[in-house]
């Protein structure tokens, strides 16, 4: 929990307007005429912190079994010849990997503990929030038939696929 302060009070800090980073030959970027609105400098500093915030010794690399997994997928005749293609698209899914991996450190540090919002009740359709709320005298008998055909039915027997048939008409 303190490490989780720390980061918020790092990020979250008001920037001094002296200490503006320098670019590699030691000269300051252009400075724009109108500056940053706050919700800019917000997603500036978060992207910053994504990018740079976060080492990427503290980052668990990416598996070599996952990447083994992913070129499984690709047919031994698509790869033969295009090695060095396949070697790139590698090394950029491991870097895809540890600033997806960043991102989420981040976004982990920024969510406030004392906030548990429910989101899966926003994500549903219309039709699926009034049925959330409505009460549902149907759902035991639902739940009944449900257990039975799960019991019952099978791939092989004909009555799945007409059910099937009436559940995507």
């Amino acid at each position: 929990e303190l490490f989780r302060n720390a980061l918020v009070n790092i990020i979250t800090h008001k920037e001094d307007p002296d200490s503006r980073p320098s670019s590699a030959g030691g000269e300051l970027p252009p400075l724009r005429t109108e500056s940053p609105s706050p919700a800019e400098k917000d997603i500036l500093r978060y992207y910053y912190y994504i990018h740079n915030g976060i080492d990427t010794e503290h980052v668990a690399p990416m598996e070599d079994s996952w990447l083994d997994n992913v070129l499984a997928n690709v047919p031994s005749h698509l790869k033969r010849g295009h090695e060095e293609s396949i070697e790139q698209l590698s090394d950029e899914m491991r870097e895809d990997y540890i600033l997806s991996v960043k991102k989420a450190i981040v976004d982990f540090v920024l969510k406030d503990p004392r906030e548990k919002k429910d989101d899966s009740f926003d994500k549903l359709p219309g039709h699926r929030k009034e049925l959330a709320v409505v009460p549902k005298p149907w759902n035991r008998s639902f739940v009944s038939a449900r257990h039975v055909m799960t019991q019952t039915l099978f791939v092989t027997n004909p009555t799945h696929s007409a059910v099937l048939e009436l559940w995507n008409n």
